[in-house]
């Protein structure tokens, strides 16, 4: 799990999740990523949730999630690089970005079937991203 300091403190997160890349993998072995999804338990509505790929500059974003909403997109299977990436939210007017951190795909997973990156955003102003085996198959 990586740590990423935002500037209310500390935040934990296992985020490797995505980011919107297109080329081959340098990971052993190729993980392919088809899904990103920004669960809200803050208890209040988000704004301006950003994903960012910090060499490719592209970004997943968020306008608006409700308290216990959720805001995903799939797309066809991609190979997932390892990109150094930064997440950003607003909450109560107040504005958390994390560090550039690269988070790793878990060995046990699959490589025969896509990933998808989870990032839950809590109640105290933590984070926590992880992936998981993805339902959707690779085509």
């Amino acid at each position: 799990m990586h740590s990423l300091l935002t500037r209310s403190g500390w935040i934990g997160t296992g985020i490797g999740l995505l980011l919107l890349t297109g080329c081959a993998s340098s990971l052993r072995p190729p993980y392919y990523f088809n899904e990103v999804l920004v669960v809200n338990k803050t208890g209040v509505i988000l704004n301006e949730v950003r994903i960012r790929d910090v060499e490719r500059n592209r970004v997943f974003e968020c306008d608006n999630v409700a308290p216990n909403g959720i805001c995903s997109n799939t797309f066809r299977p991609r190979p997932y690089e390892g990109n150094p990436i930064e997440i950003s939210w607003a909450a109560g007017g107040e504005t958390r970005q994390s560090e550039a951190f690269v988070a790793k795909v878990p060995d046990f997973l699959d490589q025969g079937r896509p990933v998808r990156g989870v990032l839950v955003l809590g109640r105290a102003g933590g984070a926590e991203a992880f992936f998981e085996q993805s339902s959707r198959h690779k085509e």
